[in-house]
Formats: structure tokens, sequence, C-alpha cells
């Protein structure tokens, strides 16, 4: 998760670049799809936390009900 809060561009790169990175684990084995990890503050993100979805069906970021204003989650590759 980001440490400071990013301007929108560049957290959208970061999460674009975080989807990449989940798609090549699925790809080279080691993953098995797509996780939203986010601080343990937001309500929203923890909501969410051990559900395992397909690179190109994840809940878009920032989450609907996200209450902090500012998105500070990821998408990680979900272990197998």
């Amino acid at each position: 998760m980001y440490d400071q809060p990013l301007p929108r561009q560049d957290r959208d790169a970061l999460h674009r670049l975080d989807l990449e990175r989940c798609r090549q684990a699925e790809r080279d084995g080691s993953g098995r799809g797509a996780s939203i990890a986010g601080p343990p503050e937001c309500a929203a993100a923890q909501s969410y936390r051990g559900h395992v979805y397909a690179p190109d069906r994840v809940p878009a970021l920032p989450l609907p009900d996200c209450a902090l204003g500012e998105c500070r989650c990821r998408y990680v590759p979900a272990r197998k």
C-alpha cells in the first residue's frame, strides 16, 4: 500500500502497473489472481480482505465506500 497519498494520475498509473504484476503472476504460476490490500484504518479495504479476483474483474480503486479521502490501496497478486 502507499505510504503517502498520491495525485490521482500517478495513483491510476500505479494501479495499472499493480494489475499487470497480478497478470504476470498468473502467467508464471506464482499467483492465482488479484487481491486488494489497504491500510488497516480503511474499513472499505478490509471488507475485501481475502477475496481473490481475476485481474480483469477486480473492483475499481478507489473503492466507492472509502472514507479516507485519499486512496492508499494496492492490487496485489493472490498467492497460491
